[in-house]
């Protein structure tokens, strides 16, 4: 009985973060579309080179239309990887996971959701954790 108990708190832990990360999800959708014009994206960024005016904004816009960069993986997802990587425990990774969740766009690969989904479904065999968190970085590489 007592070890039932126990998984209580990590059960609720577990609903708590996927209730969170639906939440973003659909806040997030929200905003996708005012902001895709306002971040930089690494990518963009290495196609543009120096074809970008100033850092508002108004100009990368137009840059972006005009390369054949997809705009995948924007910076904050890289980011939100590079904090899973570096998390010390299960809360951290959530969150990390949340927000590459939030920064995920129409034009990311398959792979990269079925790998946070993967890494979100939590009692996983070692080699599965680490292709999921490599096929996350890759994308980031």
């Amino acid at each position: 009985m007592s070890n039932h108990l126990r998984r209580i708190p990590s059960l609720l832990l577990a609903s708590v973060v996927v209730l969170g990360v639906a939440s973003l999800q659909a806040c997030g959708s929200d905003d996708e579309d005012t902001s895709a014009g306002t971040e930089t994206t690494r990518a963009a960024s290495d196609d543009t080179g120096s074809s970008g005016t100033d850092s508002s904004g108004t100009d990368s816009t137009t840059d972006s239309g005009t390369t054949d960069n997809s705009g995948f993986p924007t910076t904050a997802f890289c980011d939100a990887v590079d904090d899973f990587n570096a998390a010390q425990d299960g809360a951290q990774r959530n969150t990390a996971l949340g927000e590459m969740q939030t920064e995920l766009t129409d034009d990311a690969p398959a792979e990269v959701s079925e790998a946070i989904d993967t890494l979100l479904t939590g009692d996983l065999e070692p080699s599965d954790y680490e292709a999921a968190s490599q096929t996350l970085q890759s994308h980031c590489d």
